[in-house]
């Protein structure tokens, strides 16, 4: 990431609201959301979970997607 600090604060903002990406990585951390690719699709805003998923396949936590 060019700009990990500008990366930091995007998953940061808006923490305490739900569905923000703060809250999609609490949800994920305890398995209320499924680290699977179908789980990002339902996802909303569906442009931040599709940047989530890049995030979490790019360093290795979600393996690479077979479908485009």
């Amino acid at each position: 990431m060019d700009s990990p600090l500008s990366g930091l604060g995007w998953l940061d903002r808006n923490k305490e609201r739900p569905d923000s990406t703060a809250d999609w990585q609490r949800r994920l951390a305890t398995g209320d959301i499924e680290l699977t690719h179908k789980a990002f699709y339902s996802l909303e805003p569906s442009r931040a979970a599709a940047h989530l998923r890049e995030l979490l396949m790019s360093c290795g936590v979600l393996p690479p997607s077979t479908c485009r």
